[in-house]
């Protein structure tokens, strides 16, 4: 425990000359550390569990031939996680990502659902034209396309050693040009995305640290 603690509170230094000094974390760095470790923790945990249920599985095939054959039938079990839509009083990174995770579901359901059927029909020379719906690609680039979308400028402002919340806001107010965005004039570290359940506004704050997740 002593040693945890140590590890959570501390940061050991190496100097040019060899030697080790040992600095105390502010607190709120501290706090950062033990929210990073328990994530990796769980995702370790989930990651063991699905691999020892895979490993069972895998040595309790059942051998399903008759007269010889030699085919095995495996057992198997499917998860479909539908992540939930998220707009609280205060919205952050971890909102955004859920967010992101429905907009790439919504994409995926109106590509089956209506862009591919549409294609299908108009091959045949059935007329669609009354059907219509709600497209949410501007929406996705925003969060994606490369160099200008949340998470690229995210990312970029984390590669600098000085960069900040603000400095990344800053860049998004100035730099994202998508319909599907807006700044807040009266709040710098404030912006709203449309997404196609609504808007969401967003608070920039802690976002650099969260998406760098140093252990």
């Amino acid at each position: 425990a002593d040693a945890l603690c140590d590890a959570l509170c501390t940061r050991v230094m190496k100097l040019p000359g060899g030697e080790r000094v040992t600095a105390k974390l502010r607190a709120e760095r501290a706090e950062e550390g033990r929210d990073a470790l328990a994530k990796a923790i769980y995702s370790a945990l989930f990651d063991w569990l699905v691999a020892r249920i895979n490993a069972s599985f895998a040595d309790g095939g059942i051998n399903a031939g008759k007269n010889g054959g030699d085919r095995t039938k495996r057992a198997s079990i499917s998860i479909l996680d539908i992540y939930g839509f998220e707009f609280f009083e205060h919205n952050s990174f971890e909102q955004l990502c859920i967010n992101y995770a429905n907009e790439r579901l919504q994409a995926q359901f109106n590509r089956h659902l209506f862009k591919l059927e549409k294609e299908e029909y108009e091959r045949e020379g059935i007329d669609v034209g009354g059907v219509t719906f709600e497209d949410n690609q501007l929406c996705l680039d925003l969060i994606e396309q490369k160099p200008v979308g949340v998470l690229s400028l995210l990312d970029e402002q984390c590669a600098f050693p000085k960069a900040t919340d603000k400095t990344f806001a800053g860049k998004l107010a100035s730099e994202v040009k998508n319909p599907r965005f807006s700044a807040d004039k009266r709040d710098a570290m404030r912006f709203t995305v449309s997404h196609y359940a609504g808007d969401v506004a967003y608070d920039a704050g802690g976002w650099l640290d969260k998406n760098k997740d140093e252990l």
